[in-house]
């Protein structure tokens, strides 16, 4: 037997919902975080020393909390800083800095890895015409990056649809279950009720056809795409909207979801 429980959500937490997909499908190549890049370039815009040395390893280990506190005792480049703001979703600090180590040094690596990490913020918030205007910038210096390439051709799909925009954010307390070792939540979509799988690590909502009909949802004019998944192999989609998606106290417009089979 399943039992409820609690789950919070505040300011900065990001849902990804997947209904009635085999987990076959749910693998889209994402694009790595920059970290992981080894692409070698002389125009860097910064010289190392003992404590961008420290930054650089809490930054390339993901250790985000340490990053930002090491911050707070020194006065950190603009790339670190635009990396902490990336991690914990500040978007207005995130462009600012990322930007501007773009500006200052646009063929360098931390430029490179600073456009990666505009492309995922702005995936992650619904922002997908500023998405793919990142990461066709990226291609022109990172032409045969696989990553981009599949990246690219799904943002060209969703810069289709209206960018996603918070209409109601209050802190929630959402009772979930759990089935098959999968977290259920109560959504509300287009104001038809349904339990969905809370997915933290998914870069996009996915959704069946079924659900897409139960809902009445409409689908963008242009009608299949196809992606690549982990394999190589294509996979076809499709792209639904929602007006309004509701979770607990929060509620998003113009919600894309991807319909696969």
């Amino acid at each position: 037997r399943s039992m409820a429980r609690v789950l919070l959500t505040g300011p900065t937490s990001r849902l990804r919902l997947m209904v009635g997909l085999s987990s076959a499908v749910i693998v889209f190549t994402s694009i790595a975080l920059p970290a992981t890049q080894t692409r070698q370039t002389t125009n860097e815009p910064w010289r190392a020393n003992s404590q961008d040395v420290e930054l650089k390893s809490f930054y390339e280990t993901h250790q985000w909390f340490k990053l930002r506190d090491a911050m707070r005792a020194t006065s950190a480049p603009a790339f670190y800083r635009g990396a902490a703001s990336y991690a914990f979703n500040d978007i207005k600090q995130a462009e600012k800095n990322l930007k501007s180590v773009i500006a200052s040094a646009p063929q360098s690596q931390q430029a490179s890895e600073a456009r990666t990490m505009l492309i995922n913020i702005y995936m992650r918030s619904g922002r997908y015409r500023q998405a793919l205007s990142e990461a066709e910038k990226e291609l022109a210096v990172s032409p045969d990056d696989a990553g981009l390439k599949n990246a690219s051709a799904l943002l060209t799909a969703l810069s289709h649809a209206k960018s996603q925009e918070v209409s109601q954010l209050r802190p929630s307390k959402i009772r979930y279950s759990m089935k098959g070792g999968n977290l259920f939540i109560p959504v509300e979509v287009n104001g038809k009720r349904a339990a969905y799988i809370l997915d933290t690590g998914a870069n996009f909502s996915l959704i069946s056809e079924a659900e897409v009909k139960r809902l009445g949802l409409t689908f963008l004019k242009r009608r299949e795409h196809k992606i690549e998944d982990s394999s190589g192999a294509k996979v076809d989609f499709r792209i639904a909207v929602a007006d309004r998606l509701t979770v607990g106290e929060r509620s998003l417009r113009h919600v894309a979801f991807l319909v696969v089979g």
